[in-house]
């Protein structure tokens, strides 16, 4: 018998950890942005994660915070706006082909149109939201009533980093658009 004899090596499979949230495809520049990680029936294993940017980009730190025995989150804050390649492993073997994910900055959107008098109830109102200086990233917009109630609206993409917004308001009172 072999000093140590048996010897404990772990198996994993890094096939079945599977990566979701928005954060896998896009980031908020300076904002805490975050993908969820799940390794159910994947074996015993460390998480890895790397984000490498362009040349002259700072590197992205990330912090993984384990929240049971089969999930955890990565959290990660880019400090530039940029395409980072993000990379994962998991037991030392890589999980999937990565992620490109596009940072922004949405501080540098611009709104045009937005009404300097109010509104007039079932008149269709637009406005464009420019986010040429922003960079690639995910446009959300919302548009409520002050109790709450949804507006319907469209975007509608009018040239690469440019989309118009089209809502008709229905009720009169305060109207709340978050972009």
């Amino acid at each position: 018998e072999i000093l140590h004899s048996p010897f404990k090596v772990p198996i994993c499979d890094p096939t079945v950890v599977e990566l979701s949230g928005s954060g896998l495809q896009y980031a908020v520049l300076g904002g805490d942005n975050t993908i969820d990680v799940c390794t159910r029936d994947s074996g015993p294993g460390e998480l890895e994660c790397a984000f490498v940017g362009d040349a002259g980009t700072p590197p992205i730190e990330a912090a993984i915070t384990k929240l049971d025995e089969t999930h955890c989150q990565i959290h990660y804050t880019p400090h530039a706006v940029g395409t980072y390649k993000a990379t994962f492993k998991y037991g030392g073997h890589a999980v999937g082909m990565g992620a490109n994910v596009s940072c922004c900055d949405p501080t540098k959107c611009k709104i045009e149109g937005l009404p300097a008098e109010s509104l007039i109830v079932h008149h269709p109102f637009d406005f464009t939201i420019d986010s040429q200086e922003a960079g690639e990233g995910l446009l959300e917009v919302s548009v409520a009533m002050e109790k709450g109630a949804e507006v319907p609206h469209k975007i509608i993409r009018q040239l690469p980093h440019r989309n118009k917004v089209t809502f008709t308001p229905v009720v009169p009172g305060m109207c709340f658009i978050q972009v």
